[in-house]
C-alpha cells in the first residue's frame, strides 16, 4: 500500500517549524555583537561556530598567542573649524591695568550674570553658556573696545591670532588665549540616556562619549554606529564600527564639538523575538503552540 500524502495542514506544520527553528538560530543577539575593539584573532574566534570543533580549537590557540597589548597610534584628528553658535572662552590677560580692568569687567559681569541663573535652578546646565563668548549668526565674536572679529571658518590658533592682532592695535603686552568652553556633544538612539552632553575636557573618544550616554542598550547596533558631523558649510554622515580595533587608527574616533551619535537599533529589535536565545526560544515555542492550536480549530470546524 502506497504512503499517504501528508494532509495540506500537517505540511504547512513543518514548513512552519523549519522556518522557525531557522529564525531561533539568528534571532538572539551574538557575543560577537557586544565585545568592542577586536583584533582579527578575536573576530575569527567570535564567528567560529561551537560546533566546529579543530577550527574553534585554532581560533583559541592563535587568540591565546596573539599580543594583547599592542600599540595602536593615533591618527591626527581633522582640526575643528569654528562654526556660529559655538561658544568660545576668551581669556585676556595684561601687564596694562586699563586693559585688565576693561575685559575682567566684561567677564565679570558675565559670570554674574551666569551665577545668577545657575542660582536659579538649572543644576546640570553649561556654565560656558553663560559665561563664554558666543560665535553670532554671521560668524563673528563681539568683544569690548575692539568690536567685532571674524572667526567661523577658522581653527581655534588662527582665532587667537585674530583676536591678538585686533587687541594689539589698542593695548600693548597683552596675552590672548581662545578655547572652547568643554565639548559639546548629543548622543540618541539606543542607548540607555540619550541627551546632550558637554565633557569639560580637550579631548573625548567616542567610547567616552557613548558611556556618557550610559552605553548602548542590548539591541543597539555597535558595529553601525552614526556619527553625524558638523562643518561651517554643511554634516558629514559616518558609521563606525565599534567592536573592530581600526577605529581606534579612525580620524572620527575623537568626538568635535556638535557631533552627534547615534546608535542604530539591530534587526532583533524589529522582529521582537527577543535579545537571548532563551527569549527567543519562548516566543517561537508561544508561536508554534497558536499555530498548531489555530490548523486543529481550522480542520475541527472544516469537518462539522
Amino acid at each position: 500500500m502506497k504512503n499517504q500524502p501528508h494532509p495540506p495542514s500537517l505540511r504547512r506544520v513543518l514548513s512552519a517549524l523549519v522556518l522557525l527553528v531557522l529564525l531561533v538560530g539568528t534571532s538572539c543577539i551574538r557575543n560577537r555583537d557586544y565585545v568592542l575593539l577586536q583584533s582579527p584573532a578575536e573576530k575569527a574566534y567570535w564567528e567560529t561556530s561551537p560546533l566546529r570543533r579543530s577550527q574553534l580549537r585554532k581560533a583559541e590557540d592563535d587568540l591565546r598567542n596573539g599580543d594583547s597589548a599592542v600599540f595602536v597610534p593615533y591618527r591626527d584628528p581633522e582640526k575643528y573649524l569654528i562654526q556660529f553658535n559655538d561658544i568660545l572662552r576668551v581669556e585676556i590677560r595684561s601687564y596694562d591695568e586699563k586693559a585688565n580692568q576693561i575685559f575682567n569687567s566684561a567677564m565679570g559681569q558675565q559670570q554674574m550674570i551666569g551665577g545668577g541663573m545657575m542660582g536659579g535652578g538649572i543644576g546640570g546646565g553649561d556654565p560656558f553658556f553663560f559665561l563664554g563668548n558666543p560665535v553670532n549668526d554671521s560668524g563673528y565674536l563681539d568683544l569690548p573696545v575692539v568690536g567685532q572679529i571674524k572667526v567661523s571658518g577658522f581653527s581655534l590658533e588662527q582665532a587667537q591670532r585674530q583676536v591678538q592682532a585686533q587687541i594689539d592695535k589698542y593695548f600693548s603686552q597683552v596675552f590672548v588665549r581662545v578655547t572652547f568652553g568643554g565639548i559639546r556633544f548629543a548622543v540618541m538612539g539606543e542607548v540607555r540616556n540619550p541627551n546632550k552632553f558637554v565633557a569639560m575636557q580637550n579631548r573625548l573618544t567616542v567610547l567616552e562619549a557613548l558611556s556618557m550616554a550610559g552605553g548602548p542598550l542590548p539591541e543597539g547596533n555597535r558595529r553601525r554606529v552614526q556619527l553625524i558631523r558638523q562643518y561651517p558649510g554643511g554634516s558629514r554622515v559616518v558609521y563606525l564600527d565599534l567592536t573592530d580595533r581600526s577605529l581606534l587608527e579612525s580620524p572620527y574616533y575623537f568626538v568635535r564639538p556638535n557631533d552627534v551619535l547615534h546608535v542604530t537599533p539591530l534587526r532583533v529589535r524589529e522582529w521582537g523575538t527577543g535579545i537571548t536565545a532563551q527569549q527567543s526560544m519562548g516566543t517561537i515555542l508561544t508561536a508554534i503552540s497558536l499555530l498548531v492550536n489555530s490548523i486543529l480549530l481550522y480542520n475541527t470546524l472544516r469537518n462539522l
